[in-house]
């Protein structure tokens, strides 16, 4: 039987400083990220955001490219009038970018 992960969205526990915490929507630790290899404290919160921006953003990422798929298996057309489909991409690809507040 496969585990479930933990569901999201995740986010940084900004209340931790000598490490940095990845936390779950009912703020349950995920992961901490420590200073492993001498590793630049600015190098690990960026590993730490870019490990949480990506685990946010394949749900929907999984999902548009499902979409575009049965497009192309179905018509062959990946953008033809679909708005919805292309919301859902630009969702994904804003997510994956961590700039989901934006527009």
């Amino acid at each position: 039987m496969k585990s479930k992960r933990t569901p999201g969205p995740w986010e940084l526990n900004p209340d931790i400083v000598e490490t940095v915490e990845i936390i779950g929507p009912n703020g349950e630790t995920i992961a901490d990220v420590w200073n492993i290899a001498k590793m630049l404290a600015g190098e690990r919160d960026a590993n730490a955001e870019f490990i949480v921006r990506a685990c946010n953003a394949h749900d929907a990422l999984v999902r548009a490219l499902k979409d575009l798929k049965e497009d192309l298996e179905n018509n062959g057309e990946i953008f033809k009038t679909d708005q919805k489909r292309i919301d859902i991409i630009q969702y994904a690809l804003r997510l994956a970018e961590g700039k989901d507040g934006e527009k």
